[in-house]
């Protein structure tokens, strides 16, 4: 089967300072995988690169197959690649149904009801502007508004940070829907127990290199190797 979205070889650096290493990832339809690592080790480059706002160094991505230099990142979005960028990315001055028809793509299965119904809270504030939600409201939002865009890859960076623990808990449930409904979905964040219970496959990077890419059991009976590369016990 062929991949939607795949890092081959992949470098990519900002100016002299390369960051990313030889990367090897493939997303094929109805993946989940947990990128990981801590702080400072290349999961939003590397999400920057797949999407075009970075190009590659060495290496390729390839879309479908397909070599993707040069594709800006208005037609992968167009491919059905969406992506729930670090810091949400709504826009303040509109409204919740304003943020979501501005994204809306016809003849996909997420209509504008569908996400409504996914999310309760922003059909309860669909005239509020985008800078009158909670920071929970606001990430609904994001999310939201990129499932209007019908993709068949979700791309989640830091997906519940800052969030309440029942904010977060709400947000890991959606995320199951859009799982369950067969979108492919790459997801960053730092509650490893929630990412290894939902992943597929994890990929580990540190300094912009992959140290680990496998089953989460596979890195579940490491405690040694979770505790040094995620600060977390086994």
């Amino acid at each position: 089967m062929t991949a939607i979205l795949e890092a081959r070889n992949l470098s990519a650096s900002y100016g002299t300072n390369l960051v990313l290493q030889d990367i090897q990832i493939a997303i094929h339809p109805g993946d989940v995988i947990g990128l990981m690592g801590r702080n400072g080790m290349g999961k939003t480059t590397l999400i920057r690169a797949l999407v075009g706002l970075l190009p590659a160094r060495d290496g390729a991505v390839l879309l479908d197959g397909q070599d993707a230099a040069g594709m800006p990142p208005f037609k992968r979005s167009r491919a059905g690649i969406a992506t729930v960028p670090e810091g949400r990315g709504i826009f303040a001055s509109l409204t919740v149904r304003e943020n979501l028809r501005f994204a809306a793509r016809p003849g996909g299965v997420w209509s504008e009801e569908r996400v409504l119904s996914v999310f309760p809270r922003l059909a309860e504030r669909i005239a509020h502007r985008g800078n009158h939600l909670s920071g929970g409201e606001q990430q609904m939002l994001a999310i939201g508004r990129a499932l209007m865009t019908n993709p068949r890859l979700l791309i989640l960076d830091e997906a519940t940070e800052g969030l309440a623990p029942l904010i977060r808990d709400e947000i890991w449930h959606t995320i199951r829907v859009v799982r369950d409904a067969g979108v492919a979905i790459l997801v960053v964040d730092k509650t490893v127990s929630a990412v290894l219970s939902l992943a597929d496959r994890v990929v580990v990077l540190v300094r912009g290199s992959v140290v680990y890419s496998g089953a989460p059991a596979g890195l579940q009976v490491d405690p040694a190797l979770m505790y040094r590369h995620l600060g977390v016990d086994g």
